[in-house]
C-alpha cells in the first residue's frame, strides 16, 4: 500500500531505478482478485473504468488512452486494444470482487468476439471490430471468456466441501442458460432471468 497514489486513485509503480512512476495499465486491475486493494483503493482504482481512459465501443485498452506511453501500435500491451485474455479475466476478477455493473460494462462491450471470430486471436481492438494482423492467429487464453462467464457472470464457486452458485442478472439479456454443468459427478443447469 506504500505505491499508493491517492491524488491519482491508482497505485505507482517501481521502475528499474526504484522510482515510483505512474503506469496507467489493465493489469493493475488484478490486484482485485489477489484482494490487495483496501476498499476506498478499489473504488478509486475503477473510478478510471471510463470512455475517456480504458474503455472504447468494442473493449477495453491495455493502456489508458490518457498514459504517455500509449502505443498506437502496440495493440494488446501498447493501448489500442487487449491481449485476448486480459478482457474476460478483468470481467471475471470484477464479478468476484463484487463489482457487478463494471463487469458486465466490459462483457458488454467483448460479446462481439464470440459472433466475430472462430477463435481468438492475440490482440483485439478496442475502437473497432478488428484484431492485430501481424499478431499470433489464436491464442489458448481465448478460454478466459468462457471463465468470466462461468464463474462470473454465472457464480460458479467450486469449493472443498461445496458447490456455490452465485449468479448476476445482466442489463442487455432477458434470460441466461448454462446446461449441464459436471461438477463432482453431478450436473447442474443454471437459468438466470
Amino acid at each position: 500500500n506504500s505505491l499508493w497514489n491517492s491524488s491519482l486513485s491508482w497505485f505507482n509503480a517501481l521502475n528499474l531505478t526504484y522510482s515510483s512512476t505512474t503506469a496507467y495499465s489493465i493489469q493493475i486491475y488484478d490486484l482485485l482478485r489477489a484482494g490487495v486493494p483496501l476498499a476506498l483503493q478499489a473504488d478509486g482504482i475503477l473510478t478510471h473504468l471510463n470512455t475517456t481512459e480504458f474503455l472504447s465501443k468494442y473493449g477495453i485498452h491495455s493502456l489508458s488512452k490518457t498514459d504517455e506511453g500509449y502505443d498506437a501500435t502496440d495493440v494488446d500491451w501498447g493501448g489500442p486494444g487487449v491481449y485476448a485474455g486480459d478482457a474476460p479475466q478483468i470481467v471475471q476478477d470484477l464479478y468476484l470482487g463484487g463489482y457487478n455493473q463494471q463487469a458486465q460494462e466490459i462483457l458488454g462491450r467483448i460479446l462481439w468476439w464470440g459472433k466475430t471470430f472462430p477463435y481468438y486471436p492475440q490482440a483485439i481492438y478496442a475502437d473497432r471490430r478488428d484484431y492485430r494482423r501481424d499478431g499470433r492467429a489464436n491464442v489458448i487464453a481465448g478460454l478466459t471468456a468462457a471463465q468470466s462467464v462461468i464463474f462470473g457472470v454465472f457464480g460458479v464457486d467450486v469449493q472443498a466441501d461445496r458447490v456455490v452458485f452465485n449468479p448476476h442478472t445482466l442489463n442487455f439479456a432477458e434470460r441466461l442458460e448454462l446446461k449441464n454443468i459436471h461438477i463432482r459427478d453431478k450436473a447442474f443447469d443454471i437459468t438466470i432471468f
